[in-house]
């Protein structure tokens, strides 16, 4: 009965103790999340070329305006520009994403819903270029993963299909 009852309570002190890491991390990605909530990052937006860093970062800002330009973008409020990753070694290499941190998850809201107007124009500049919510670490593996799944259904034949909050369903025909 004493053993017994050394187990539940050493049980239960695992678990809370679970719980209480689990409460943690949930808090620290929600805090992740607060931040990246102005952000977005642009795929494929052709990397400067001019030799000092305060050319490259003004021929970044005027490529960023005219994306914005294109996309009906323009009373969008940008706070700070930053290329990821460390410099291409070649020339041929592909672009460093872009991150934006915009003045408001409204200003967002509005860029990434506009954004799959690029694949529409007829300027051949704009049609490598991809524009999507910052995500963190665990909702990028999050993504991959759906993606890698939808891949595989497109590949078995199943047509029709897009993600929609976190899941893969069948596109909507609406006809009116």
């Amino acid at each position: 009965m004493e053993q017994s009852k050394l187990d539940v309570s050493t049980v239960q002190g695992c678990v809370e103790g679970v719980l209480r890491v689990q409460s943690r991390e949930d808090k620290m990605e929600e805090e992740e999340n607060d931040r990246r909530k102005a952000n977005i990052i642009i795929h494929g937006l052709q990397e400067p070329t001019a030799a000092e860093a305060d050319d490259r970062k003004n021929e970044d800002c005027d490529r960023v305006q005219e994306l914005l330009h294109q996309i009906a973008c323009d009373d969008v409020s940008i706070h700070h520009i930053t290329r990821l990753g460390a410099p291409p070694s070649s020339p041929d290499a592909k672009p460093r994403p872009v991150k934006l941190d915009l003045a408001s998850s409204e200003s967002r809201n509005k860029v990434l819903g506009r954004a799959k107007n690029l694949r529409t124009l007829t300027d051949m500049t704009w049609k490598s270029v991809f524009i999507h919510q910052d995500l963190t670490p665990k909702e990028r593996e999050l993504r991959r993963a759906l993606v890698h799944e939808l891949k595989a259904r497109k590949l078995a034949g199943e047509t029709n299909l897009i993600i929609v909050n976190g899941k893969i369903v069948p596109k909507r025909n609406d006809s009116y």
